[in-house]
């Protein structure tokens, strides 16, 4: 019987799953070791507490998050504004490019507005609890006895759509059936109705299987 099959985000080994242990920051993490604990910090408190409500009001949409560039929509009581920040030489607010269509000069309360739902929005990020790996421990260990090529077989493939839940299906192998789904009983009737070389007896065995024919 062949291995059981398996497409529930296991990850492989060897050189290219060894390259991917280093993981680079994504531009939303660039940001945030840009940017201060609180954005108070940087800005005027009369800006920040303006930006700071129109955060919580959900009113910033962020377009795009580059490393070097952010661009975003925010709405306040007199419309829609267009921000682009740009991330320029030097370190802290100084080295902030920010072009706001408000027409206001230097940085606005939709600039800190940008910059404070791009802080926040990591700060939810790492604060989220990692997503557990499935737990594979159950299944059986693959049985690898029989070298005969046989006219059939069966191969237990099992599938993850949400990552979470498992779900097994029976793929029958045959001279007339390729990769056809097929419940339990009715493999086992096919091989009651086959000569016994067609077989190999491990999956006589997984036939078998109380657990299979539920």
């Amino acid at each position: 019987m062949p291995a059981p099959f398996c497409d529930a985000g296991i990850e492989p080994f060897g050189p290219r799953a060894r390259g991917r242990e280093t993981a680079q920051l994504t531009p939303f993490a660039t940001w945030r070791s840009r940017l201060p604990a609180t954005i108070g910090s940087w800005f005027a408190r009369d800006l920040v507490q303006i930006a700071s409500s129109l955060v919580e009001a959900k009113r910033v949409t962020l377009r795009a998050v580059e490393d070097l560039k952010i661009e975003s929509s925010v709405k306040d009581q007199r419309g829609a504004r267009d921000v682009a920040i740009e991330w320029g030489t030097g370190t802290g607010p100084l080295a902030l490019r920010a072009v706001c269509t408000c027409g206001g000069s230097g940085i606005c309360e939709h600039v800190v507005a940008t910059l404070e739902a791009v802080r926040s929005q990591t700060e939810l990020e790492e604060s989220a609890p990692a997503t557990p790996e499935v737990d594979l421990s159950w299944l059986p260990t693959a049985r690898i006895e029989s070298k005969a090529i046989r006219a059939r077989s069966v191969w237990p493939v099992f599938s993850s759509a949400d990552g979470t839940t498992l779900t097994a299906m029976l793929v029958l192998d045959s001279p007339r059936l390729r990769g056809a789904n097929r419940d339990a009983p009715s493999i086992l009737a096919m091989m009651d109705a086959t000569p016994l070389d067609d077989w190999d007896e491990l999956d006589r065995e997984l036939m078998r299987d109380e657990a299979v024919l539920e």
